[in-house]
């Protein structure tokens, strides 16, 4: 495979979660639901599972860069968090919407449930898909 459709291989699937993350946080006003409170828990449940899809996109793409699993997971963590604070930044200038450190704070929730999810599948056998039960004596 040439380098740039291994470069595109490794990078594609997270810039375009990036754009598409991008797009949704241009839109001046996005249609909500009738329910202000189930509007706002699926609005804030998109943003962590957003964030939590790039945490895993990143780390992917870090990983087949050649990165081990721990500064893979480090480095696509700190990514995806400074993503999500420029993200809030860029809300600041789009009509009808306002970045908020709250949004950042609930995108740290994604981020960190999938590090955290990355570094506990890390740490089971590679070999098993599941633990065996202790065997009785």
């Amino acid at each position: 495979m040439s380098r740039i459709r291994q470069y595109a291989h490794r990078w594609t699937p997270p810039l375009v979660w990036m754009a598409a993350i991008f797009w949704f946080s241009n839109q001046p006003d996005l249609p909500g639901l009738p329910n202000s409170l189930a509007d706002l828990i699926l609005k804030k449940g998109l943003h962590m599972t957003a964030y939590a899809i790039l945490t895993f996109l990143l780390f992917r793409s870090l990983k087949l860069h050649g990165l081990s699993s721990r500064p893979a997971l480090l480095s696509a963590a700190i990514i995806a968090l400074l993503y999500a604070m420029s993200d809030e930044w860029h809300q600041h200038f789009v009509p009808g919407r306002h970045g908020q450190p709250l949004d950042v704070l609930i995108d740290s929730v994604g981020i960190t449930t999938a590090a955290l999810l990355l570094h506990f599948h890390r740490q089971q056998p590679s070999h098993l898909p599941f633990r065996h039960p202790p065997r009785a004596q």
